[in-house]
């Protein structure tokens, strides 16, 4: 995934370097002013909209079913009370949000030494022949996952236009992650 990661990030960049990646709207804003068509960019904007709802339905249901091994309950009320507890958090306001976020990104981080770091030991290049055990489409199978985890750096691009003086403060906030 890395050339397209990488142009993708570049294209953002791009963003926001210019003027356009100073103003409300994100991509909704870029695509009418590119294409000069209103219909053309509630279409992009609206299907982000429904990929990002399919998304976050997608990983409720995984949640809760990684949850069911801790938790005694139906895997559709654990998912429910998943979507409802991030819900609570975003009408509490942006600063609860950030702040679950950093904690949130510390558990990651830790679960990521603490799982990657033994496992380097065991590694063996035996078990990698061949790299594509399920071939082709197996490997297909495997990219909605990556994709999932890959979506959403473009956010910070696109709140740039939401936040005054967004040049000098979302420079700071990259400082302090």
């Amino acid at each position: 995934l890395a050339p397209a990661v990488l142009a993708t990030s570049v294209a953002y960049s791009i963003f926001l370097s210019t003027p356009l990646g100073k103003e409300p709207g994100g991509e909704y804003t870029n695509i009418r002013r590119t294409f000069g068509v209103k219909i053309v960019a509630f279409v992009g904007a609206w299907l982000k909209m429904i990929s990002y709802i399919d998304a976050l339905a997608y990983l409720a249901g995984a949640f809760a079913s990684y949850a069911r091994t801790l938790v005694p309950l139906d895997a559709n009320v654990l998912a429910i009370g998943a979507l409802f507890f991030f819900y609570v958090i975003h009408v509490a306001g942006v600063k609860w949000f950030g702040r679950l976020q950093v904690w949130m990104c510390i558990i990651l981080g830790i679960s990521l030494v603490v799982l990657v770091v033994p496992g380097l030991f065991a590694i063996h290049p035996a078990y990698y022949r061949p790299f594509f055990t399920g071939g082709v489409p197996g490997f297909a199978a495997s990219l909605p996952a990556l994709f999932f985890a890959y979506a959403g750096f473009e956010s910070l691009a696109q709140t740039a236009g939401e936040v005054s003086d967004s040049t000098h403060r979302l420079q700071i906030g990259r400082a302090h992650v």
